[in-house]
């Protein structure tokens, strides 16, 4: 069974990584705009990276959060306190 704990952080993954994302190509977009053309290509590819993290952890929350509903239908473990 997956613990409260587990879907609590993927939860918290899901709700803060778009925010991150849009601060990191915010702070892109700025260094493009001063001419620092190095420093904005770093900070897209770090947004794209975050934007793959993001991705994974909502395919994390899909699976988990089904696992739980299954484990909860079938009487199985009790949720843990």
């Amino acid at each position: 069974m997956i613990g409260k704990r587990t879907l609590l952080m993927l939860v918290a993954g899901a709700l803060f990584a778009p925010i991150a994302i849009v601060l990191v190509l915010a702070v892109a977009t700025l260094l493009g705009a001063m001419q620092d053309d190095a420093g904005q290509y770093a900070l897209k590819r770090v947004a794209l990276g975050l934007g793959m993290l993001w991705a994974l952890d909502l395919v994390g929350l899909l699976i988990a959060t089904a696992m739980h509903l299954l484990a909860r239908e079938s009487g199985g473990d009790q949720d843990e306190p």
